[in-house]
């Protein structure tokens, strides 16, 4: 088993993000293999979180595939079976369920969206200026 050392201040840092009232944005960034992935898992450890994985696949790929894991994550066979052609609907389907505890989303290699749509990095600060005034 390995031992998670030496991030205290991080997770310390994160977790008073989490505990702000209203909704907030983090964003890790920094080299490749330095663990960011681990610090995030860590962290969610003990909270609702939807932690998604995103490939370099197509961006309509990483939709689908964002889009089932939070159906699962808000238990919505709603939205399970929609065809989704945008990204504002599947984030509104979790700004609109009521969560026991403050949610946590998760999109992991968030730059592989951004490498098949240029444009999503401003599609996703739209929904976020939209979204979060909910």
């Amino acid at each position: 088993m390995e031992k998670f050392i030496d991030r205290e201040q991080e997770l310390d840092t994160l977790q008073s993000e989490y505990e702000r009232d209203g909704a907030s944005l983090v964003i890790l960034y920094g080299r490749r293999r330095v663990g960011k992935t681990t610090l995030i898992s860590e962290f969610i450890q003990d909270k609702k979180a939807l932690f998604f994985l995103a490939s370099e696949e197509s961006e309509s790929q990483n939709r689908t595939e964002f889009k089932n894991k939070t159906a699962d994550f808000i238990d919505s066979d709603l939205l399970r079976n929609a065809s989704v052609s945008n990204w504002d609907t599947i984030f509104k389907a979790i700004v609109d369920t009521a969560f026991e505890s403050k949610p946590i989303i998760v999109m992991d290699e968030f730059q592989y969206i951004g490498k098949s749509n240029p444009a999503f990095p401003s599609i996703f600060q739209r929904i976020w200026e939209e979204l979060r005034k909910r």
